[in-house]
């Protein structure tokens, strides 16, 4: 689990939905394939995947933008949104803010 990051966060996001656009465009930069989910996402709202087909890594995305801690929704909802779209390869909760410890403790259990 990685922490916040000094100084390498968005300076012009108003929004969860500019936060998301921002997340997507670093994982393009990093040469992850990101797509955007459309309407109800299920819990996910990108589709990342690095490396060749056949052997490649998918991720599954919640982004949330808040002014507070994340509490424990948005883990149990991007696990939800895995098995929705048929698999739970590799989670992932994405924020401005922090997770709880509590939060961080579920998510690593």
């Amino acid at each position: 689990m990685l922490d916040k990051t000094d100084g390498f966060m968005p300076k012009n996001c108003m929004s969860g939905y500019d936060f998301e656009l921002w997340v997507q465009g670093i994982l393009t930069a990093l040469k992850f394939d990101a797509k955007r989910t459309k309407g109800n996402d299920n819990g996910v709202d990108i589709i990342a995947t690095l490396g060749e087909r056949g052997s490649h890594l998918k991720y599954y995305i919640q982004c949330k933008f808040h002014n507070r801690p994340v509490g424990k929704t948005p883990v149990q909802e991007v696990y939800t949104g895995c098995n929705y779209f048929g698999n739970d390869e590799y989670p992932v909760v994405i924020t401005n803010n922090r997770m709880s410890s509590e939060t961080r403790a579920y998510a690593m259990s």
